[in-house]
């Protein structure tokens, strides 16, 4: 083999190597049951999906949620093999404040309907529980995200 056949092999087996390294690293979709229009409860409660508690909902849509005034896109999403959890890395802004997060989301069934619960890798705050709000024609929704700097009265009702 002369040497521009070898440097040539060499650009290829490169280029290869980097298309089959880029698919092993290639980022999940955010599951399906995950999407739709969330709103806060506490553990057992129905949302009441009003107008009056626009604040407090979120729409979870495939690459990103919208909240009350911000909005997160996804950076990275990592499912677990039965599409129940999620690992989200967020580059978020709002209330002209932009910031970064990494949170876990879980979803599970009940009795009552599904619960999505969002837990914030980086930061010390407690669990969010989300209930679907019934009768949403869209897709989209899921864990809310305060908007700007984190006060525990965001992230609860």
């Amino acid at each position: 083999m002369t040497p521009a056949h070898r440097f040539a092999a060499a650009i290829l087996g490169g280029a290869a190597l980097a298309a089959v390294a880029g698919s092993a690293i290639a980022q999940d979709t955010l599951p399906p049951q995950f999407q739709g229009l969330w709103q806060i409860v506490k553990p057992g409660e129905t949302p009441s999906c009003s107008p009056a508690d626009a604040d407090i909902r979120m729409r979870v849509f495939r690459e990103r949620i919208e909240f009350h005034e911000g909005r997160c896109d996804f950076v990275s999403v990592r499912a677990n093999a039965d599409r129940t959890k999620a690992e989200i890395e967020l580059s978020c802004r709002g209330e002209g404040e932009e910031w970064r997060d990494r949170q876990a989301w879980t979803w599970r069934k009940t009795e009552t309907g599904a619960v999505l619960s969002l837990d914030w890798l980086d930061r010390d705050l407690s669990t969010v529980h989300y209930a679907p709000c019934r009768g949403d024609a869209s897709a989209a929704a899921a864990p809310a995200v305060p908007a700007g700097p984190v006060t525990t009265t965001a992230t609860r009702r």
